[in-house]
């Protein structure tokens, strides 16, 4: 009979595990499964908020070519920003953004994403590193035409050191703000780890994984995570073809916790998932069927928003991991996140 998720062993094709592990690896609470996250839930997520400018076209233009856009759109963007705006729609999930700002008579793009946050209630967490006089926010300029979208990226700002994180998340816990899962962008490799160390014991500890982060070794983060979100195109990067394939080699990467979930999403072919490194049981779970793409930015963003709402509900992963498809699914659907978590 058919059903909604695979699972793969070698070249067989076995029943998915029905029971959670049976313990915790330190700092991952297991969760009583509910429809909705309980109300003491906390969702902190470290990365990037940016502003968005997307044209829509008909068609790229050609070199020394022209062209005129049907739409001008500008949102609230960024891989942290997209994913707590989603989250925070599900079971009125308490969510916060800690990310590197700048000054407003510096850019007032910088009022734009505070005000953004505060609409999608999420709370702002905005830290200053150090920056130039006239630096910008970060920004990203989207040319998006039917199908496809060309992306290209404006940062000046620097990245978030550890001491401002530590006095953030020092803030919080002053005002009895604890918080119970923690996201991070797996960014400046250095300082990123020493956030998530930070955190082992308090909280369940995620990472992403998007892209390679020359000269270090964004790998190094993967020891301190419960959960660990690759994107497609870093496992591409790393020459693989398939998310089962890569999957079993990223498993064997030293200092794994015992209990730790990897995840990879694989576009319109779904979501492959090992909810036990050394089981070598790859879970699949395929992506709802998408007849006429209209956004897919922050698709991916989307996809771990619903991937970590269905855990902090108590899910087992391959639960986890059909909601992140069926939230991506929606957006990409549609222009922008609003409302996707309701779709």
């Amino acid at each position: 009979r058919k059903i909604g998720l695979t699972v793969t062993m070698g070249d067989r094709v076995v029943s998915p595990p029905a029971a959670a592990p049976a313990a915790d690896s330190p700092g991952f609470r297991l969760r009583p499964k509910r429809p909705r996250a309980a109300a003491e839930e906390r969702l902190l997520c470290v990365g990037v908020a940016c502003v968005d400018i997307i044209d829509v076209l008909d068609a790229f233009p050609e070199a020394d070519g022209e062209c005129r856009s049907k739409a001008r759109l500008r949102r609230l963007g960024g891989n942290g920003a997209n994913l707590v705006c989603v989250a925070s729609q599900f079971d009125s999930l308490c969510c916060s953004l800690l990310y590197a700002t700048v000054p407003e008579d510096s850019d007032p793009a910088a009022a734009f994403v505070r005000s953004n946050l505060t609409a999608n209630g999420v709370q702002d967490l905005g830290v200053l590193p150090a920056v130039e006089a006239g630096a910008l926010l970060p920004s990203s300029h989207i040319l998006q035409c039917p199908g496809t979208r060309s992306i290209i990226h404006y940062r000046s700002v620097p990245e978030i050191p550890f001491r401002l994180f530590a006095e953030r998340v020092q803030q919080c816990q002053g005002r009895q703000e604890r918080f119970t899962w923690a996201h991070f962008e797996g960014r400046h490799v250095a300082d990123t780890r020493m956030m998530i160390d930070s955190m082992q014991g308090q909280c369940t500890v995620s990472v992403e994984i998007e892209k390679e982060r020359p000269p270090a070794n964004v790998l190094d983060l993967l020891p301190g995570a419960d959960v660990i979100v690759f994107s497609r195109a870093f496992a591409e990067g790393r020459g693989f073809s398939s998310g089962q394939d890569f999957l079993k080699a990223m498993c064997r990467t030293e200092g794994l916790k015992p209990q730790a979930m990897l995840v990879v999403a694989w576009g319109a072919d779904g979501a492959f998932g090992l909810s036990e490194p050394r089981s070598g049981l790859v879970l699949h779970s395929p992506a709802k069927p998408v007849l006429a793409p209209v956004d897919t930015v922050g698709a991916g963003d989307t996809f771990n928003a619903g991937l970590i709402v269905g855990l902090i509900r108590g899910g087992r992963l391959e639960e986890a991991m059909r909601l992140g498809c069926a939230v991506a699914s929606a957006k990409i659907q549609q222009q922008g996140f609003a409302g996707v978590g309701a779709r």
